[in-house]
Order: structure tokens, then C-alpha cells, then sequence
């Protein structure tokens, strides 16, 4: 009930004490981002009971304030703006040899589309790019499941033990191995190891697009962009030799050196693709 000047059980307010409250409440406003001109506070992170926390970093699925160096400020918006984009965690560590590394990747996958869906599809790009992914291990949600492959080697079905409805979460965990082509591989070098410059555009398993036609799973041609992809966040940890110069997408947010080893931890996104060279 609103207090009304005059009521007998809610007499005015001393102009005081109504003075004092109303700039109690301003403040709360402004602390809450909600004047008009402040800016709006970053995501708060809200743990999902539904799905399994992530396990290869201390980075809760639904912090998005991780990203924000990523942005110009009135950009920031955005991460608010995106709350079921799927979001990737990888860990990649390159070999001696340069060609060959090995990597853990966890990924927080929801289903945006309006029907229900019994698999989620994965491209597997450096199958068809000159080099291979030879996967490890797969589960979906904790619970190890048999993937397939179609059209090359180039596509991993992993099948869900119940249909996951519309707005529905999943964390998938992958381990694998990627082999890289020596000298200049498929389209136009993009993956490959060559004049000591190693690149390594889309070698990650990455979640297939589902649009008006389904899951869009064809083979690109090899003369072009090969990524259509949904923008994503990116969360990833890079193993190298300390003398290696790593150009990446995002910002680098953390590095240590250990046992000759250097670790760098990089955010991007939103993004389509995560390129590491």
C-alpha cells in the first residue's frame, strides 16, 4: 500500500528522515547501475545447478567478466546480451615437435533451437585440412558416450541419453590429439608448420550450427572461410616452450614458467573462432 500524507496509521514522513531515504534509494540505484547514464555492472555469475561445474579452470560458466578486456566499453553490453552462448575451455599443449599437441577441452552447450535434440554435432576440421584429430575420450555430462563420425572424419556425433529440450544445458568433455601437416596445409595455410611459423586456425572440436535446414554439417570448400560458427566465449591455456612468440585471438589474462614450460591463459569473445599461431 502506498503511504499517503494524512493516513492516521502512516502519518508524512519528517522531510528529514524522507530526505535521508530518498538518498538511501539513489545510492542503491547508482550501486545497481540502474541511473540513467551509469554504466551497468558486469554479469554477476550464478552458479547453474542443472549442469556440472567446469573442471579445467576456477572459471564459473556464467561469469562473463572475464571477457570484458576483450571489448571496447560500449561493446561491454554484449556479454549480458548472450546469456546461452556455448562457452569453451581448452587446454592445448604443443609438443617439441611443433606438429603434434594434445589437449583437454570442456564446453557448456544449450540448445537455443525450438525442437528438442538427441545428438550435438561437432566439426572436426583438421581432418579435411591436411592433419587429423584423433579423439581420446568423450562425455556428455560426466557419463563417457560413443561417438560417430560422418562425412570424412570431419563431423563427431555425440549422442545425448535423453533429448535435451529447447533452453536446456550440457557440458561436454573431450580428450584428443591433433596431428599438424609439416609445409603448407589446405586453405591457404591456415593449418600447418612451415618456415618456422606454425598456424593453428580451428583445430579444437567446435560445435556445429543448427539453423532453418538443422545441423549444418557439409564439407566447406577448401578455397575459403571453412568456419561457420555461432559467436562463442573462449577460455584458453597454452603450453609451449617459453621461447615461442604465441599470436592469439582475445587478450592473454594470466601466464606462469615452470619446468621450461610456459603457461598462458587467453579470453575472447564473443567470437566465432578461437586462432592461436
Amino acid at each position: 500500500m502506498a503511504i499517503r500524507p494524512g493516513d492516521p496509521d502512516n502519518p508524512r514522513l519528517p522531510a528529514r528522515v524522507a530526505s535521508c531515504l530518498a538518498l538511501a534509494a539513489l545510492g542503491f540505484l547508482a550501486g545497481c547501475g540502474l541511473l540513467p547514464g551509469s554504466t551497468p555492472p558486469p554479469p554477476t555469475a550464478v552458479p547453474d545447478p542443472d549442469v556440472p561445474a567446469p573442471t579445467l579452470f576456477d572459471q564459473p560458466w556464467a561469469d562473463r567478466a572475464i571477457f570484458e578486456a576483450d571489448l571496447r566499453d560500449e561493446q561491454r553490453g554484449v556479454l549480458e546480451a548472450l546469456p546461452e552462448a556455448t562457452v569453451y575451455h581448452l587446454k592445448l599443449e604443443l609438443h617439441d615437435s611443433l606438429t603434434e599437441l594434445d589437449a583437454e577441452q570442456e564446453l557448456l552447450f544449450t540448445n537455443q533451437e525450438t525442437v528438442a535434440l538427441d545428438a550435438v554435432y561437432l566439426r572436426l576440421f583438421p581432418n579435411i585440412s591436411g592433419g587429423a584429430t584423433d579423439l581420446l575420450a568423450a562425455a556428455v555430462n560426466g557419463q563417457a558416450v560413443e561417438p560417430g563420425y560422418e562425412l570424412e572424419r570431419s563431423v563427431l556425433r555425440l549422442p545425448l541419453g535423453e533429448p535435451l529440450g529447447p533452453g536446456e544445458r550440457v557440458v561436454i568433455r573431450l580428450s584428443y590429439r591433433v596431428q599438424v601437416p609439416e609445409g603448407v596445409g589446405g586453405n591457404y595455410g591456415i593449418l600447418g608448420y612451415t618456415d618456422e611459423i606454425l598456424a593453428l586456425a580451428h583445430i579444437y572440436p567446435m560445435v556445429a550450427v543448427y539453423d532453418d535446414e538443422g545441423w549444418n554439417l557439409e564439407i566447406p570448400p577448401d578455397i575459403g572461410d571453412l568456419v561457420y560458427a555461432d559467436s562463442s566465449f573462449y577460455v584458453v591455456q597454452v603450453t609451449a616452450p617459453p621461447d615461442l612468440v604465441l599470436a592469439t585471438s582475445g587478450v592473454e589474462i594470466e601466464r606462469e614458467e615452470s619446468e621450461g614450460l610456459r603457461r598462458t591463459v587467453y579470453a575472447a569473445g564473443p567470437a566465432r573462432d578461437f586462432y592461436l599461431a
